[in-house]
């Protein structure tokens, strides 16, 4: 079983496995644009016989965390053929996607699960959820108070400077959010969706949302908020739609203080786990990580990770960094605390807290370890937006 990079012949095929895999249909336009797009990306199959039984992508992103950019693989398009299944070649495939990341410098992985279980095989982890919150007409009631500030429409599916302005200032706030170019904004954010930006009274984008409507339903895509004006203003905004409406439907953080405000708070909220996340070099991610408040005392863990070998062993982290212990070291004998990379991975982008791994046995140790450990991670809210 060799696992290859598709080359152009087989680019066709891929494109028809992804519609057979995941039951949908290109027009002859749309293949076209695919091919096209396919030159540059990094696709990654298996070939049995002559036909292609199994394949996945790898797309080259960054992500935002504490202010610094990391880059991340996104994989997308796993799919295999129902009479090549159970054979092992997903499991192939991920293996060698994680051995390509790594030569890329990409230290970080994330994907869309089609069952989290699966992934959670190899080293995968949930990093993130978001709330959905669901409204009736009867819930659209402005809030009171003055007016600053304006509004503006921009068309349906068109790219604005001022959206990525916006963007990039909140995911400030956020772990683990998308770099995004013009180019992603066109291609796989706008779509269908209509911008509506806030401004402040001296013209400062300060919040927009992405939505459309249809058959009397509001859909937020997106509502991004840096201030609370914002948040009134936008919400009013929804609220003049009432004659339009029946239903609302917004995706938020779930540190989003929205539904907090409503007049009537007492309405659907679901909680929806998201994207899956996986840190792929341990090593260089720890180096460029922000870790808080060190102090004088050390911390050392150990990293068990089947799927990428060169991410086990030890690690300590003290006021000069963080280094890997060698084989034999003065360290090697010290107390230490143990997880495996999924758990190390939901750690540190922000989604569960060393204490409450510790409490499900998530980490193994000395609690003394796990809440010094607990102490130099800085607090942080994973949010993630986009799909691919």
């Amino acid at each position: 079983m060799n696992v290859i990079k598709l080359t152009q012949e087989y680019f066709r095929e891929a494109i028809e496995m992804s519609m057979y895999a995941f039951q949908y249909e290109l027009s002859q336009e749309q293949i076209d644009e695919r091919l096209k797009s396919m030159k540059s990306q990094n696709i990654l199959g298996i070939i049995e016989g002559e036909k292609l039984a199994a394949k996945l992508y790898i797309l080259p992103f960054k992500i935002i965390q504490n202010g610094k950019e990391f880059n991340m693989g996104g994989v997308a398009g796993v799919a295999t053929y129902p009479e090549f299944r159970r054979r092992g070649y997903v499991k192939e495939l991920l293996n060698k996607a994680l051995e390509d990341m790594k030569e890329k410098g990409q230290v970080i992985s994330m994907l869309s699960p089609f069952y989290i279980d699966f992934y959670r095989k190899y080293g995968w982890e949930l990093f993130v959820e978001y709330q959905l919150i669901s409204l009736e007409k009867e819930d659209l009631i402005n809030r009171s108070g003055e007016s600053y500030g304006w509004i503006k429409r921009y068309k349906k599916g068109e790219f604005y400077e001022d959206l990525n302005t916006v963007y990039e200032k909140f995911s400030l706030n956020y772990s683990g959010m998308l770099v995004r170019s013009e180019e992603w904004w066109k291609k796989s954010v706008l779509n269908n969706f209509s911008p509506a930006i806030y401004f402040s009274d001296d013209g400062h984008p300060q919040g927009y949302i992405l939505y459309k409507i249809e058959n009397r339903k509001m859909e937020v895509k997106e509502f991004i908020v840096l201030n609370h004006q914002a948040r009134l203003a936008l919400w009013r905004f929804i609220c003049q739609h009432d004659s339009m409406l029946d239903k609302l439907e917004i995706r938020l953080p779930m540190n989003e203080q929205l539904p907090f405000i409503l007049k009537n708070p007492n309405v659907k909220r679901e909680v929806k786990p998201y994207f899956m996340a996986r840190i792929v070099d341990v090593e260089k991610y720890l180096q460029a990580y922000p870790f808080i408040n060190p102090g004088t005392k050390s911390v050392i863990f150990k990293v068990i990770d089947e799927h990428a070998p060169w991410n086990e062993g030890k690690y300590v982290i003290t006021t000069s960094g963080v280094t890997k212990i060698a084989d034999g070291s003065d360290n090697e004998n010290q107390p230490y605390l143990v997880l495996s990379i999924n758990s190390l991975t939901a750690l540190l982008l922000g989604y569960m807290n060393a204490i409450q791994l510790w409490e499900i046995r998530a980490i193994q140790g000395n609690l003394e370890l796990v809440e010094c450990l607990h102490s130099m991670i800085p607090k942080q809210t994973p949010y993630f937006l986009d799909t691919f």
